[in-house]
């Protein structure tokens, strides 16, 4: 069995795949539409005078649940053109939202965003469109919709909408999908009393504002006065994953205790878990979080891949990659087809195997381990030429 090209990717005496993705200590980037609460769009619906100012097609509208069941966290709004996915807004709790065709809405991403509208560095695009384009042009072809994991959007069509007509495009409304038993709104926070969401609202508020220990403050509060309190606590869990690894799994396990269903806590949980290398945790919390939404969550998956192949299960690693593979259509996780690779290397599929090493290193050129992964390359495909494939 080829062993050589594990020499930089892999620990010496551990199955810890690709230490690049994890080495560091910072806390990761927020997982879905969820695990961070986005900059919230506050202006105020223009009028015509505005629309006429700005020479540019403002867009307005709201976002509901099915159930009327009031919003409990922000949602992204995204523009599909051309099968293009951009997101554009995110709306305010109570889910308004705006925005002007052709202006500088910068959205930052979340971790579990798949969706494109961002460059390979992960900076945001705008809604430029083109100096030679009019608002109307920028919208033949276009509709809009609303994000949110668990859940299915209405659709509503641009291309007929001009710069003088009326900016509201009404009511998207989020459709609960029958398949996923979990959800990133929890009800828990429908139930906080005033002080408790008064408090939580002012930790989003802070961090919008860039403002981490103030946030830290009022999500501690928020957690303090209503101890069922989910998100505060996932909230709470999330910015300590930075600096108090310990207090971090309390605040996420608090949230999982309040409330189950809540599927971001499993996401931040399973990255603690790999970061200190305890696989089983990694593979409980990444497994319960599969469990509850098997759909919108490609990092879970992946995770999931990382816990198994770390403990030596193969061809549940290879699976669990694959399903992850799968969803990842934007491919935002090229380091997917890093582990594909290894774990194909592991079965002895060197064909296979130098297959993935290529298409991540095509999806990540500029990674830090790419000249690595070239020299790799190189030596799993001498392999493969003297080896048949299984």
């Amino acid at each position: 069995m080829f062993r050589p090209v594990f020499a930089v990717l892999l620990c010496a005496g551990t199955l810890l795949p690709l230490p690049s993705l994890f080495a560091q200590k910072t806390a990761p980037p927020p997982p879905s539409l969820i695990l961070k609460p986005p900059p919230i769009d506050t202006r105020r619906a223009p009028n015509q005078q505005d629309v006429i100012a700005n020479r540019g097609a403002y867009i307005t509208g709201r976002v509901q649940l099915d159930d009327g069941m009031p919003l409990t966290t922000t949602i992204v709004i995204e523009k599909i053109c051309g099968g293009s996915r951009t997101p554009v807004a995110y709306t305010d709790m109570k889910g308004h939202f705006s925005f002007q065709v052709g202006g500088m809405n910068a959205v930052m991403p979340d971790a579990s965003e798949s969706w494109s509208g961002f460059n390979a560095a992960g900076q945001p695009t705008t809604l430029s469109g083109g100096t030679q384009q009019s608002p109307g042009d920028r919208l033949l072809s276009c509709e809009l919709t609303a994000v949110l994991p668990g859940y299915r959007s209405d659709v509503a069509y641009l291309g007929q909408h001009r710069q003088l007509d009326n900016p509201d495009i009404g009511t998207l409304v989020l459709h609960r999908l029958m398949n996923v038993p979990g959800t990133t709104i929890s009800a828990t926070t429908i139930n906080a009393p005033k002080d408790a969401l008064k408090a939580f609202n002012k930790g989003l508020d802070d961090l919008k504002k860039a403002k981490p220990k103030p946030a830290e403050k009022e999500f501690r509060r928020a957690a303090e006065l209503h101890p069922k309190f989910a998100a505060a606590w996932y909230q709470l869990g999330h910015m300590l994953s930075a600096s108090d690894t310990p207090g971090a799994r309390e605040a996420l396990r608090h949230s999982i205790d309040a409330d189950g269903k809540y599927v971001s806590p499993y996401l931040d949980l399973a990255l603690i878990e790999i970061r200190e290398h305890q696989w089983p945790a990694a593979l409980d919390a990444a497994s319960k979080g599969v469990h509850l939404d098997p759909v919108d969550f490609p990092q879970l998956y992946f995770y999931k891949a990382i816990a198994e192949f770390n403990t030596k299960q193969m061809d549940e690693a290879e699976k669990s990659a694959r399903q992850a593979a799968k969803i990842d259509v934007a491919h935002r996780l090229p380091k997917i087809q890093q582990l594909l690779g290894m774990v194909l290397i592991e079965k002895q599929d060197y064909t296979g195997a130098a297959e993935y090493l290529r298409t991540y290193l095509r999806l990540a050129p500029d990674a830090g381990d790419s000249p690595a992964m070239r020299t790799q390359l190189s030596q799993i495909e001498k392999v493969a030429t003297a080896a048949p494939r299984p």
